[in-house]
């Protein structure tokens, strides 16, 4: 069949997940616990969902159903299509929304996320629903279809309540540096720039983290804004080679920087970045057998 009016553009695996964290901090402002959903194992592609834990925090906007009113209407602000659903654990309320249904005991076995086979035996065996497996005795159905299905099927019905992690965001390095009397030299700018890399390699120690991107904003004494950027093919806190790569940058732009008269402020900010866990450092060898001096080559 032929649908004329269908719009389809590129997938944009990124970009979705960058909106979904963005979004996160929307929700962030009604209750500080949110969870970015994880795509279940029998997914192949991310679902982009949200899920909220609002535990003591629904009555401040007027209970659950008010609050679930307007994150919808947030959401729709935004240009957002949504779908929402109050649940009693974590698991059924992500079911409810996706299939967009009232009640958990009439969600399609597909709210279970299992495995493909053990759907089509739990439809050979007579069951079409989740109400249809709620009565049953546990032992017998973990024998026949598995002890994970029997668990899912309890986070859905309430009988377990697994706690959501709440996506926690890391704000971005920002660094500045203001100057008594503009600074005009390239050998400054460089030398200011490398402190504020220091500075920046302290505080990325302290997340076990190493930059993945690097831009520098210089402003200058009549407010133009100079600005320079580098990426790094792995997560780094070496001043020196971010500096190497800015000087390569400045060198081969096109239209050289202009201090005009001077720059009055730089600010250094990492706005990317990924986990480097300290590296651990030779230890200096010490020997003193056969006429050496501690610390000698060997």
């Amino acid at each position: 069949m032929r649908v004329p009016q269908l719009v389809a553009l590129p997938a944009a695996p990124d970009a979705d997940a960058a909106l979904t964290a963005r979004l996160a901090l929307v929700c962030g402002a009604y209750t500080p616990s949110v969870a970015i959903d994880p795509t279940p194992p029998a997914q192949t592609a991310p679902l982009h969902g949200l899920v909220l834990d609002i535990t003591g925090c629904a009555h401040l906007h007027g209970g659950e159903p008010a609050l679930k009113a307007i994150l919808l209407r947030r959401f729709h602000k935004l240009g957002i299509t949504a779908r929402a659903a109050l649940g009693d654990t974590p698991d059924a309320a992500r079911a409810l929304a996706r299939f967009n249904t009232a009640e958990v005991r009439a969600l399609p076995l597909a709210a279970l996320a299992s495995d493909a086979e053990a759907l089509m035996a739990l439809r050979r065996a007579g069951f079409r629903c989740i109400g249809d497996l709620a009565e049953l005795p546990r032992a017998p159905l973990a024998a026949r279809f598995g002890s994970e299905l029997v668990r899912r099927l309890g986070h859905l019905l309430g009988e377990q309540d697994p706690h959501i992690a709440p996506h926690r965001v890391t704000e971005p390095i920002a660094l500045c540096q203001r100057f008594a009397e503009p600074i005009a030299r390239t050998d400054d700018v460089l030398d200011t720039i490398e402190m504020l890399l220091t500075r920046a390699a302290v505080r990325l120690a302290e997340r076990d983290a190493g930059g993945r991107a690097f831009a520098v904003s210089l402003q200058r004494s009549d407010g133009h804004v100079a600005r320079l950027a580098v990426e790094t093919s792995a997560p780094t806190r070496d001043p020196a080679l971010v500096i190497r790569l800015l000087r390569e940058r400045i060198d081969s732009l096109a239209d050289p920087l202009d201090p005009g008269f001077g720059y009055e402020a730089m600010e250094l900010t990492v706005p990317g970045s990924e986990p480097q866990p300290a590296l651990l450092k030779p230890l200096p060898l010490a020997v003193g057998a056969g006429g050496q001096e501690p610390g000698a080559p060997l």
